[in-house]
């Protein structure tokens, strides 16, 4: 499937930038009342919140860096299988 990157761009800047840039994970968002935002956590979150604003199948997984030696992957469930 080909995919303009302009529009993954803005769907990112919607969904991930516009709710998290700047801000404190437990203080000013309501996603983490209930849990840690570990960033596993934090990446089963945002893999969530893509997975519901792109076309089904879309996603494959999605990578957290923590920094250049450590990362998170959350698989879709199609990708895990």
């Amino acid at each position: 499937m080909v995919v303009d990157l302009k529009d993954i761009r803005e769907l990112l800047e919607r969904e991930v930038v516009a709710r998290f840039d700047h801000r404190d994970l437990v203080a000013d968002t309501p996603y983490f009342e209930k849990e840690v935002p570990t960033p596993e956590n934090f990446a089963r979150l945002l893999h969530r919140l893509l997975a519901a604003v792109l076309p089904p199948g879309q996603l494959d997984r999605t990578r957290l860096y923590q920094d250049p030696d450590h990362w998170v992957d959350v698989l879709s469930p199609r990708a895990a299988a």
